[in-house]
């Protein structure tokens, strides 16, 4: 018996979309060398004022602000467009099946999110699949959204929450308990994360296996309430609604029609 058209499965490779597949190996390999540098440097372990002074020279400055830019930004950025783009991809086939993507999302996200935990926890703390998966279930909610209502919220998630939200970081301690008080709490916090950073080296010093991996379990499960999170979520989502729009508009799919579209972008994103 042939499977229904309704039902989901993967895909021919003729209806697969090989300029997406390129560019998903092209932002895997970036991301590695961009991960590369930013955990094994070992900085990430040390306390922010020691790490601050190791990159204080005018030839530091210069190469981690080029890498940030040319290196971590993009391919970070353009992983998470992907991600956008393809709920955008997998939304139209269902669509076009007669079906919800709702409940086969929601189980894959529900899978990324298993896989992202484990990794986590039992790998490695340096883990980014459980937030896409937590993310991806706010993606949903603009499954039916128009393209420029996909937009404005792109904007908001991307520029105004993070802004907002860093400034009331900032301002409201001040206004509710002083700046006196308010630099004590925060010298308090610098030394409890100074401490937990080096607990987390020692452990990952380790001989022991068992050491090394309850080390990472316990900077991992701190790390879930860093104050900094919420920005992340939001630039996160902000990037996967430009996906979405992106792969409503079909710019990958047919790249020669888009392609002054595409070349404005480029400059855009270089200059």
């Amino acid at each position: 018996m042939s499977e229904s058209p309704s039902t989901a499965g993967p895909i021919d490779n003729a209806e697969r979309v090989h300029t997406l597949d390129a560019l998903r190996g092209f932002a895997l390999l970036g991301v590695f060398v961009s991960n590369s540098l930013n955990w094994f440097n070992g900085r990430s372990m040390l306390p922010r004022e020691q790490a601050l002074a190791l990159a204080a020279s005018p030839l530091e400055v210069a190469v981690s602000s080029l890498f940030a830019l040319l290196i971590e930004q993009k391919f970070v950025t353009l992983f998470s467009l992907l991600f956008g783009l393809g709920f955008a991809l997998q939304m139209t086939r269902a669509e076009g099946r007669g079906t919800s993507i709702v409940p086969v999302y929601r189980r894959r996200l529900l899978v990324l999110l298993g896989i992202g935990l484990v990794h986590m926890f039992a790998i490695w703390v340096g883990d980014i699949l459980s937030t896409y998966a937590l993310v991806g279930f706010l993606l949903l909610a603009f499954r039916k959204a128009s393209g420029k209502t996909v937009l404005v919220w792109a904007a908001v998630f991307l520029f105004v929450v993070p802004i907002v939200y860093s400034m009331g970081q900032r301002m409201l301690p001040v206004l509710m308990d002083g700046a006196a008080e308010t630099e004590r709490a925060q010298k308090v916090t610098r030394e409890q994360d100074a401490a937990r950073r080096a607990a987390f080296l020692a452990g990952l010093s380790s001989d022991s296996v068992v050491t090394s991996q309850q080390a990472n379990v316990r900077y991992g499960w701190t790390g879930l309430s860093n104050p900094g999170r919420p920005i992340l979520l939001s630039i996160i989502l902000g990037r996967f609604l430009l996906g979405l729009w992106a792969g409503r508009r079909g710019l990958l799919q047919d790249v020669e029609r888009h392609r002054p579209l595409l070349r404005k972008l480029a400059a855009w994103g270089l200059g």
